[in-house]
């Protein structure tokens, strides 16, 4: 067998210099022409066939030509709307957009796994399926890539990695059963009667109820749920009015909710839905709850599969796997783990440093470039171990 370490040493340079291409000219959700593009450019390159799926999702397939498994691993391409701070070499050159997510690290080293198996195909078994989804961020793209794989036949196994600066970079979270919560976006729209500020009581205002409906929803973890089953109900957007003397005629509030079990969320939708209706029907107001839920559903990681991604981090030089927490985050990543047997992880990439340990999403979000390598030598063992299983 083929000396992993070595080639993921061999192509370290080409998957940095990849991934700061990429973080250059980064594209929001289902926009992401561009890098899609220089995706097909490289497997171009390598002579391996892929297929554009439901628009600037790229699917590529390795096939060795001989009976095997069939795997699947997945890098999302999709950016964020920020400004980036970061004070690198290869800044954005889009203003207002960034990759502050790390998604164009995982499309150079998805890139960078696949150059060493295309190189060694004739050393392995079976067929591997190369993905580079769109729109994760705004959850869209996971399941378009999800249903052309069952069209092809289905994958015995499918898996993915995050890279994550607040982990630092030589660890790797390997976590059994649910690992990502579940996400659904919901909208709280209060009706009263618009006029004029001067004189409230002529006319029902809906802004007072929608924030006492605020205080109490973010009040639901501890006085209305069970505290040790996990859930957050978080109000992130708040909009009410034109002008600093018009009662607005409606105030609206949107806001998302982590779940890890479908009866808490329907509990959580129960009781948002009775707190707004209560208490805007307290002030003379109407109130109307709406929302997306099965969007995003929790990531539930197969036990066999992480067990297995252990023993390949076991002959990875300089890399350890944890078990860390559940994390409140979403993936839609979980719609593959919830079709086909597979894992989805996070490997660290954070340094010593003011921006070595800054969440994904800041605006001076930074990686350290060493994880890369571990990363692309992570996913190609998990790939060659799940073909010759």
């Amino acid at each position: 067998m083929f000396n992993i370490h070595e080639d993921a040493k061999k192509y370290e340079e080409y998957v940095i210099g990849l991934r700061q291409e990429f973080h250059r000219h980064p594209e929001l959700s289902d926009q992401e022409v561009w890098t899609s593009g220089r995706i097909c450019e490289e497997l171009d390159k390598m002579g391996i066939p892929y297929t554009r799926v439901a628009g600037t999702n790229v699917v590529g397939l390795i096939d060795t030509g001989r009976p095997g498994k069939t795997i699947a691993f997945r890098g999302d391409i999709d950016a964020l709307p920020v400004h980036e701070e970061a004070n690198v070499p290869f800044k954005s050159e889009i203003d207002g957009l960034m990759h502050a997510c790390g998604h164009d690290s995982h499309a150079a080293m998805v890139l960078g796994a696949a150059r060493i198996l295309n190189d060694h195909k004739d050393e392995l078994s079976g067929k591997i399926y190369v993905c580079f989804q769109k729109g994760e961020e705004v959850g869209i793209g996971a399941r378009d890539i999800v249903e052309y794989l069952k069209e092809q036949g289905g994958v015995d196994k499918a898996f993915g990695l995050h890279i994550a600066a607040n982990l630092p970079t030589g660890f790797i979270s390997l976590t059994e059963g649910p690992s990502m919560a579940g996400a659904c976006n919901w909208q709280v729209v209060v009706k009263g009667k618009g006029g004029h500020g001067s004189m409230p009581y002529a006319s029902i205002d809906p802004i007072k109820p929608l924030a006492e409906i605020l205080l109490r929803v973010t009040s639901l973890m501890v006085n209305r749920m069970d505290t040790l089953e996990p859930i957050v109900v978080s109000p992130c957007y708040f909009h009410a009015g034109t002008a600093d003397n018009i009662i607005p005629e409606t105030a609206e509030m949107r806001g998302t909710i982590r779940y890890f079990k479908e009866e808490a969320l329907d509990r959580t939708l129960e009781l948002v839905e009775q707190i707004s209706r209560d208490i805007a029907a307290s002030y003379d107001a109407t109130a109307t709850l709406t929302y997306s839920r099965g969007k995003t559903i929790p990531v539930d990681n197969d036990a066999a599969s992480i067990a297995a991604a252990r023993e390949v981090v076991e002959n990875i030089d300089g890399l350890t796997a944890i078990q860390a927490p559940k994390l409140m985050g979403s993936d839609n990543f979980a719609d593959f783990v919830h079709a086909f047997p597979g894992f989805y992880c996070f490997m660290g990439a954070g340094f010593d440093g003011p921006d070595g340990s800054l969440p994904n999403h800041h605006p001076r979000f930074t990686l350290d470039e060493k994880a890369f390598r571990l990363g692309v030598e992570f996913l190609t063992g998990c790939a060659v171990k799940f073909l010759g299983e």
